[in-house]
Formats: C-alpha cells, structure tokens, sequence
C-alpha cells in the first residue's frame, strides 16, 4: 500500500515539477522587442481572418470581439459567419479602434467559401439561389467584383479536399486553420493531443506551437498549385469561436478570442499609415486585402513587425506581394527580416512552387532571371522542452508576386 501511495505521490510530484519547468520555455527568436521605425520603410498593420460571433458558432458579440482584437494589437477582423445571409456591410464598420468587415461561410460545390468586403449582397438570397449565385460569380477570373472577396475554406479539412474543382473566380485560399490544426492531432496523434492538454495550463503557447509544429503543409501545396492557373492569396484562418461545448447546450468561453487572436495574424502592408480618417484608412486595408498586399505569421513565435518584402526593378520601383507585372531583367526579389533571429533560420524562396534558393541572412536579395510566381517564407528551428527536440515551423509566408 505505502508502495502504492508513493508512486502516486512520485508521479504528481514530477508533473508538478515538469509544468513548473515547462512554464518558463519562451521560443527566443529575439531577445529584445523590435520596433517599426527602425526596421521597415512599410507600414505594417495586423488583422484576424475567419471569426465567427454569437450569431453563429461564436461566443462573443462584436463589442467583446472587437477588445480583444484592440488588446491583440490588431488593426482589424474579418467576420464569417455560418450562413449568414443578411450582412450589411455599413453595419458598425469600426468599434473599439478595430475595422470590421462583415461576412459569411457558405457551402459551395463540395467545398465551403468565404464572402466579406461587399458592396452589394444581392447574390445572398438564401441557401438555394445563392448557389446559383455563386457559381455565376465564380465561373471566370474577376477582380474588383461590387460582391466582394470568395476565400476558399481550409481545403483538406472535413473531406473538402477537391480543391482543383473550385471555380475561377475565388480570390484566395484559407492555408492555415487553426481549429483544423487542433482537430487533426486528435485525428492522428492522439498522445500528442493529450500531451498538449497536460502542457496547457502550465503553458499555452507551448501546447499551441507543439499543435502548428506537426500540421502538414498539404494546404500550402494546393496553394501553390492554384497559383499557376491563376492570382491565389493565402489567409492565415484563425477559426476564433472561443466557444468550448460541453453535454446539452452549455459551453465555456475557451480558448479565448484574444489568445486566438495572438497565434496566427495576416499582416498588410502599407506604403503610407493609416491616420485616423476612418473612410481613407478602411479603402487603404480593403485595397490591400484585393491585391493580395499582406504576409502571414504565426506571431505566436514573435511579432514580425518589420518584415518587408517586395521585388524591385532597375529604376529602384518596390513591388509589394499580390503584385502582377511582367519580367524584366535586372529584377530582383528582396526579403527583410527587422533583425536576424537569434534561433536557427532560413529564407526560402519558392518559383513557381519549388525551393529555388535559401538564405540564412536578415536580408537576403535574389536576382530574378526568368518569369513566374515567386514568394518566400521564413522557418524558424524551435527547441521544444525535452524530451522533445527541435522543430522546424514556418514563421512567416508571403503571398506570391506574379511576374509574367
């Protein structure tokens, strides 16, 4: 019995131990904060895509939405409620310093898309004749339509997985899903699911990081894909419900809308700063939204506030990601990181979809000798608690840059 009693005693005594231990790990990829002005001659302004409120599967309403993303140091959120077949978008398009830009999830095909940023919602009549409506939309390549942005929803997710069947005019694809991410290592790894609840309440930035560290980069490969047939923008999808259900209709509010909100960001880029004029700022973040003008981070690991990248020509002309214009030589693709990270690194530049080079320098300029889609990502080397080792993620990626 006294035996018994002992490893029971030994066995929380070493829990206790390892979250204590586990509770001070940090990924140190700067040990010092860093700001705009020294770094980045971009302004750069971070937004939460993919979040649903208490009209659908979310738990908050706009005003509790809308503190947490102020508290998260985002600029703004793009709404995507379940069906949501009544948006209006002049519907409080700023509240608590944050733009909101109202929008929906709906079926399609086989597959789900996303609609915000519309100057009309006549092609949302209900699920039956918005179905028409949609494949109308989307039967060819369109830009600037008065209907707005169609985001294609996480691809390999809940069988939706014919990603090549989406039709011409979707703008952009949802690349990474954090709810998905979650939903998989269960699927997969369930020890690694559980060892992730045990880690949580001693450190939740380390359970989310073991979580984005062993999801796949299937999306990523359907991405590029439909960038050789047409203009993709990739959206870092938070899936932010912070609605946890429990047996009959009760719930808790978890995880939270802010730490969902500090995981995964898609930051814009702006030659010029938003300045409180809210009809000038809102066209200025719409605008960029369209041309694809924004990267994707996991600002979990660190804010990336600095990061530039764009291609630059012989007369010295920045051309920002989304950008379209034909080749020249003496082009060159230019990748700055506001300081070299003190972990393990490297730039990778993709053509087309294939590594083509890599780069382990804060900035890294790469001269273009031919036509196509190239973007970049930056991967960070994170050491994990033992026994874990060190894992590879993917901190930032750009959205491509078409050169034709």
């Amino acid at each position: 019995m006294r035996k018994i009693i002992f490893g029971f005693l030994f066995i929380g005594f070493f829990n206790l131990a390892y979250g204590f231990f586990v509770s001070f790990w940090r990924p140190p990829v700067y040990s010092k904060i860093i700001t705009h002005a020294a770094s980045s001659q971009f302004y750069d302004y971070a937004g939460a895509f993919n979040v649903k409120t208490n009209k659908s599967s979310g738990s908050g309403d706009l005003d509790e939405i809308t503190a947490a993303a102020h508290n998260s140091g985002l600029a703004f959120v793009i709404l995507t409620d379940f069906n949501n077949f009544s948006v209006d978008p002049k519907d409080r398009p700023y509240v608590n310093n944050v733009f909101v830009f109202n929008g929906g999830e709906y079926s399609y095909l086989d597959s789900r898309i996303y609609n915000f940023d519309m100057q009309t919602t006549d092609h949302l009549q209900g699920p039956g004749r918005s179905q028409i409506a949609f494949a109308d939309l989307l039967s060819q390549p369109s830009t600037g339509k008065p209907e707005g942005l169609f985001i294609l929803s996480q691809p390999l997710a809940g069988g939706f997985s014919n990603a090549d069947q989406s039709s011409a005019g979707v703008d952009g694809i949802e690349i990474v899903n954090l709810k998905q991410i979650w939903r998989h290592t269960w699927l997969h790894s369930k020890l690694s699911f559980f060892w992730n609840v045990f880690v949580y309440p001693f450190n939740s930035n380390l359970a989310f990081v073991r979580m984005l560290a062993e999801a796949d980069e299937d999306a990523i490969a359907v991405w590029d894909k439909l960038n050789q047939k047409r203009p993709t923008h990739g959206y870092f999808g938070n899936a932010a419900e912070a609605k946890m259900r429990l047996p009959g209709d009760l719930y808790i509010k978890f995880p939270s809308y802010e730490t969902l909100f500090s995981i995964a960001k898609n930051h814009i880029l702006l030659r010029s700063e938003l300045t409180g004029n809210l009809a000038h700022d809102r066209k200025k973040i719409s605008e960029a939204l369209h041309k694809g003008q924004f990267y994707m981070s996991l600002d979990i690991l660190h804010n990336p506030v600095g990061f530039s990248s764009y291609v630059t020509d012989e007369n010295g002309e920045q051309y920002l990601p989304g950008s379209e214009l034909p080749y020249h030589p003496g082009q060159e693709f230019i990748i700055k990181l506001p300081e070299k990270p003190e972990l393990q690194f490297e730039t990778v530049i993709y053509k087309n979809g294939e590594k083509i080079a890599t780069s382990t320098s804060a900035s890294t300029t790469f001269t273009l000798h031919s036509p196509g889609i190239y973007r970049a990502a930056v991967k960070l080397k994170v050491p994990l608690p033992p026994p874990e080792g060190k894992k590879w993620l993917n901190w930032i990626l750009t959205n491509p840059i078409y050169l034709n």
